[in-house]
C-alpha cells in the first residue's frame, strides 16, 4: 500500500496540482482546504506526511502543528508559506515542522522533502516523538 500524504492548502489549484505530482511519484494522497477537516481525520487515521499552508482560512497552519504535537504523533511536517519571513520558518521549525517551503516552489523540491518525510516516517515507530535512543 502507497504511503499516504495528507495536504491543507486553502487554494485548490495549489492542492491538487500538489496531489497530482505527489500521486505520479506512486503516493497515496489526500487534500483538505480546512484544517479542522484535516484534524478529524487524523482521529482515525495517521498520514506519513502533512504537507501544510500557515494560511488556512479556519485555522492557522502553526496552530494545526501544534495540535498534531499536542497528541504526541510523529507525523513529519512541511509547512508551505506564500508570505514567508525568517521569524515564521524559525517559529515553524521550532514548533516541530521537519522544513519550511516558500510559494511559489519548485515541484521537484517538494517532492524531494515530502519522500524524505515518507522515509522518516517508516522508520520512526509511533509515539517516540522521533526520540531515538542508541
Amino acid at each position: 500500500m502507497a504511503e499516504a500524504v495528507w495536504i491543507a492548502d486553502p487554494d485548490p489549484q495549489v492542492r491538487e496540482g500538489l496531489a497530482a505530482l505527489l500521486r505520479t511519484a506512486g503516493l497515496d494522497v489526500r487534500t483538505f482546504g480546512m484544517a479542522e477537516a484535516l484534524l478529524r481525520d487524523l482521529r482515525q487515521d495517521r498520514p506519513a506526511c502533512v504537507v501544510l499552508d500557515v494560511d488556512l482560512p479556519d485555522l492557522s497552519g502553526l496552530e494545526v502543528l501544534l495540535r498534531i504535537r499536542g497528541r504526541r504523533l510523529d507525523i513529519p511536517v512541511i509547512v508551505l508559506a506564500a508570505c514567508a519571513d525568517v521569524p515564521l520558518a524559525v517559529c515553524s521549525l521550532h514548533l516541530g515542522a521537519m522544513d519550511f517551503i516558500e510559494k511559489p516552489f519548485v515541484g521537484a523540491v517538494v517532492l524531494a522533502r515530502v519522500r524524505e518525510a515518507v522515509g522518516r516516517s517508516a522508520h520512526v515507530p509511533q509515539g517516540t516523538l522521533g526520540l531515538r535512543v542508541d
